[in-house]
């Protein structure tokens, strides 16, 4: 099922005493984590989001960035009234997990970041940018595979996912917006503190 709190949307999923929340990379969407949840308890409870500006959560006011997303995604959880979730995020979602846990670490039950965004020195701005503009599934596919390692060629399902998604109107113009701003160093920027943060512990 869907939910919308002034606009940012999640797929939640179960009615357990713990809550999981999954956080996709840039140019993803809720449904990137279809088969990682499926694999959690039933009584887990999860809440997979679309990021500002990404999917059923396009017109997010001021969507996009790292540090937006992170504050949308507490906000969130406040209205909702969780006080403490496990957090997953990948990449760009990794680097509002991190934000998040900086920001709020009493709310953070444990911490999971596969591929962060902004632990790095370098962000590959041409493919980035190649990626947000992608349209069609073939250049989606290519794009994947480039980000991917040799062993790890994309899900189909994965890539008629994301094609359904920037099928949608403003979707493409949106993508290019935030990949901008994310070669101009916007995820590094963002989560740099975190690198030498004491605060950032997983629990």
């Amino acid at each position: 099922m869907y939910f919308m709190i002034s606009s940012l949307y999640a797929a939640e999923r179960g009615a357990g005493p713990k809550t999981f929340v999954f956080l996709h990379g840039f140019g993803g969407c809720h449904g990137d984590w279809h088969e990682v949840i499926s694999t959690l308890a039933p009584g887990s409870r999860t809440l997979a989001y679309d990021l500002p500006g990404h999917g059923l959560s396009l017109d997010f006011p001021g969507g996009g960035p790292a540090k937006a997303a992170a504050r949308a995604v507490l906000a969130d959880l406040a209205a909702r009234g969780i006080r403490r979730v496990h957090l997953v995020g990948h990449s760009m979602g990794g680097a509002a997990a991190v934000l998040m846990a900086l920001a709020e670490p009493e709310t953070i039950a444990s911490l999971t970041l596969l591929a962060p965004g902004g632990f790095g020195t370098e962000i590959n701005g041409p493919l980035l940018r190649r990626y947000a503009a992608a349209a069609d599934k073939s250049e989606i596919r290519a794009c994947l595979a480039a980000m991917s390692g040799p062993q790890s060629p994309p899900s189909e399902r994965i890539v008629d996912v994301l094609g359904e998604m920037r099928a949608r109107p403003g979707q493409l113009h949106k993508l290019v917006e935030i990949a901008a701003a994310m070669t101009r160093g916007e995820i590094g920027r963002a989560s740099s503190r975190a690198n030498g943060s004491k605060r950032l512990i997983c629990r």
